[in-house]
């Protein structure tokens, strides 16, 4: 599904939460990946150990790496890094915080396309956000 989205110009998004066998052959058609800090590509950090590089060497053009309430790294293949700081807030429940960020960053670049993915994953980072300081995965939504 990833070729043939790649085929059709459709942005292919991961989500890695840890390194699974095959990943390789999916990451050869990823355009984007925003994974955990768990996620460790094997053999190696890429050219600058930080894992962000290492990951772009396996296809994606742009990765992302989350760390709980650290800041989310993030680096393009043209060079460009930087990170998105996530505030600080009180934290009710942080289930599906992480599948929280991944759709609203799917919904920032279906939206605004991948022109501005640093600023699409700041606008995610924010959702995510709001979604621990309700109770359960869906809590945040209901009270929007």
């Amino acid at each position: 599904m990833a070729r043939e989205a790649r085929r059709l110009e459709v942005p292919v998004i991961l989500d890695g939460g840890s390194w699974k066998p095959g990943l390789e052959d999916l990451l050869a058609h990823v355009d984007v990946a925003v994974v955990s800090a768990a996620f460790t590509v094997p053999g190696g950090g890429g050219r600058h150990g930080d894992g962000l590089t290492a990951v772009m060497d396996l296809g994606p053009w742009w990765a992302a790496r989350t760390a709980g309430d650290l800041p989310v790294r993030w680096a393009g293949r043209d060079g460009s890094s930087g990170e998105v700081p996530v505030p600080e807030v009180d934290v009710v429940d942080t289930l599906g915080a992480g599948d929280v960020l991944h759709g609203a960053l799917l919904a920032e670049v279906v939206r605004e396309g991948t022109t501005d993915l640093p600023g699409a994953l700041e606008r995610a980072v924010a959702v995510a956000v709001r979604s621990v300081q309700s109770t359960g995965v869906r809590g945040w939504a209901e009270h929007r």
